[in-house]
């Protein structure tokens, strides 16, 4: 299992991206809330699943990142997969976040 971080110019930005048995799923740490990035079936336990994230522009980290997935099966064949997540991706983070802020004020 892993974790790491989502890139952000915002310090306090709360999403982590996990790699589990369930999936890849990413996590707001402030509001204690998970969303199901991909689901993938596991079949075998106690293997790698780890992930790597780097961002496209080290300089303004709001323009996105890559993500590598990498998971050993049943048969110890590594998988590896990269997945870039574009600027899009993160103002959908923010603005999820701000809702989720609003929505606590609201109560």
């Amino acid at each position: 299992m892993d974790i790491a971080k989502i890139p952000s110019s915002d310090e306090n930005f709360p999403y982590y991206i996990l790699h589990t048995g369930k999936g890849i799923q990413i996590v707001n740490t402030d509001k204690q809330k998970f969303y199901d990035l991909a689901v993938n079936e596991q079949s075998s336990f106690n293997v790698c699943r780890s992930i790597s994230i780097q961002p496209l522009d080290q300089s303004d980290l709001d323009q996105g990142f890559w993500l590598t997935q990498i998971n050993n099966g049943k048969s110890m064949r590594m998988g590896v997969k990269a997945f870039d997540f574009d600027a899009r991706f993160i103002r959908g983070l923010k603005k999820l976040n701000e809702a989720a802020a609003k929505a606590e004020h609201e109560v």
